[in-house]
């Protein structure tokens, strides 16, 4: 069997490229952007099968906020559908601080939001129509991980970071708790837009789960 494929996936708070750096360091890895996907969760699952099936076996899922949501979606509808599955900036309920806007939502998942890749994120977030945002930020605020999580794949990995006030390490453990097969890996310095800010660490995670899910696999 040859190696997992990785297919990274976006969410909603990061602008249009939150892989970017992944997207340039893992060859032959394939770049979702949830913005693409059709709005109702129906059509975004299909949407997103639809892309996976464009990759050949074995598929590892590398996905992010909303689109992490999107992805436990698509697993407890398509349990095969992918081989592995890890998780980033998602929690087991869709928290937000009191009073968070879409005005504000982007300059929150930074540690230094004043920094150039948060400063185009936060651009390209504010780029996109209200109404979409709006829709975006209820649907975070009414996650709930229960009874998504029954047909996760065994080979799953959460990856919580220390300084992100959208989903704080104890969400990111009750969602792991609900996953008893899964890893937890917590970046203490990182905040929810992990991605970009601490791509090193990420990607060796990344990197070292899909060397595992090799081997889980066999030849």
């Amino acid at each position: 069997m040859s190696a997992p494929r990785p297919i990274f996936l976006g969410g909603a708070f990061l602008g249009r490229a939150p892989w970017r750096e992944q997207a340039a360091r893992f060859e032959g890895c394939v770049v979702l952007e949830l913005a693409d996907a059709p709005r109702d969760d129906a059509s975004r699952t299909a949407w997103l099968l639809a892309r996976l099936g464009e990759v050949r076996p074995p598929r590892a899922l590398i996905a992010h906020g909303l689109g992490a949501a999107a992805a436990l979606a698509l697993v407890a509808a398509h349990p095969d559908a992918i081989d592995g599955l890890v998780i980033l900036g998602l929690g087991a309920h869709g928290s937000l601080p009191p009073g968070t806007t879409t005005a504000d939502i982007s300059g929150l998942a930074f540690v230094e939001p004043g920094s150039e890749v948060a400063t185009r994120a936060h651009e390209e977030v504010l780029a996109r129509p209200e109404p979409l945002m709006a829709e975006d930020l209820a649907a975070w605020s009414a996650f709930e991980s229960a009874g998504r999580l029954a047909h996760a794949p065994g080979a799953t990995l959460i990856i919580a970071a220390g300084r992100d006030p959208l989903v704080p390490v104890a969400e990111a453990e009750e969602l792991a708790a609900e996953l008893p097969a899964s890893g937890l890996a917590v970046l203490p310095n990182a905040g929810h837009a992990a991605p970009l800010e601490a791509a090193g660490a990420v990607d060796l995670l990344v990197a070292a789960f899909l060397a595992r899910l090799e081997l889980v696999l066999g030849p």
